[in-house]
């Protein structure tokens, strides 16, 4: 994450979106060389307004813009007041430094040399809804779903989150990576503890400790070919079809 989540009405200042931009151009360039795809939250401005987006970067190029589609507006979140969904951002540019990159809800990501290694990315709220868009995206092909958070602490969450994740994954027949923000976003009264999960199918494979004020790698192997097969053999995965089509970053 480049700004953080609790910037609250600093999202307005155009000193906080210009230098957001300059962090996200720097980071371009020094991954220039690299091959490995990263995923940043940060806001974005796109037709006067501005959305909560997932930037999803490799080799130094930007490979598309995802916005938060479900803006939560209750208990001790007011996100409505900054950010914009992106429900209905289907087929959409935005441009970056002088690019027009693909933005919209409609993306997935895939492997050139092997389309069925394919992700989609969902931000926060977007899992906690009834139907999830990660769902639409696991029958559109993605067999992996990256989740930037920024979900705060209280009591039993943990757990209630934990289970989510994995049912999700399950559900979708899916591998399904969450990472949420960690303590030094705790800038107001609102408090976060930096929780990161990994799930394959139903099962929890790895996650963090909470509550650390140093910085944790959490890694793991998540078996594509036996995800793809799982679906292939349940009949019942790809009846709930919509007819929603994806557009496909390479």
């Amino acid at each position: 994450s480049i700004t953080g989540y609790t910037c609250g009405d600093l999202f307005f200042q155009e000193r906080l979106i210009s230098e957001a931009y300059n962090c996200l151009k720097k980071i371009l360039e020094k991954t220039c060389g690299y091959r490995v795809v990263i995923m940043l939250g940060m806001p974005v401005t796109h037709q006067n307004k501005i959305y909560n987006c997932g930037v999803v970067i490799q080799s130094g190029a930007i490979l598309g813009v995802v916005p938060k589609i479900f803006i939560p507006n209750y208990s001790e979140f007011y996100e409505q007041r900054w950010f914009k969904s992106g429900l209905g951002t289907t087929g959409q540019t935005v441009e970056l430094f002088g690019v027009s990159v693909p933005f919209g809800e409609d993306l997935l990501f895939c492997d050139k040399s092997n389309p069925e290694i394919c992700f989609g990315i969902e931000i926060c709220e977007d899992l906690w809804t009834a139907i999830p868009p990660s769902s639409r995206q696991s029958l559109e092909g993605a067999v992996l779903t990256f989740n930037l958070s920024a979900s705060n602490e209280f009591v039993g969450k943990s757990e209630y989150r934990r289970k989510l994740v994995q049912q999700q994954s399950a559900r979708c027949f899916s591998g399904y990576l969450y990472v949420s923000s960690g303590v030094f976003e705790s800038t107001t009264d609102t408090v976060f503890g930096g929780h990161a999960i990994i799930a394959e199918n139903g099962s929890i494979i790895t996650e963090s400790e909470r509550f650390q004020d140093k910085s944790q790698l959490v890694t793991c192997e998540i078996d594509i070919q036996k995800l793809i097969a799982e679906r292939r053999k349940n009949t019942t995965f790809g009846r709930c079809q919509e007819n929603f089509r994806y557009r496909k970053a390479f």
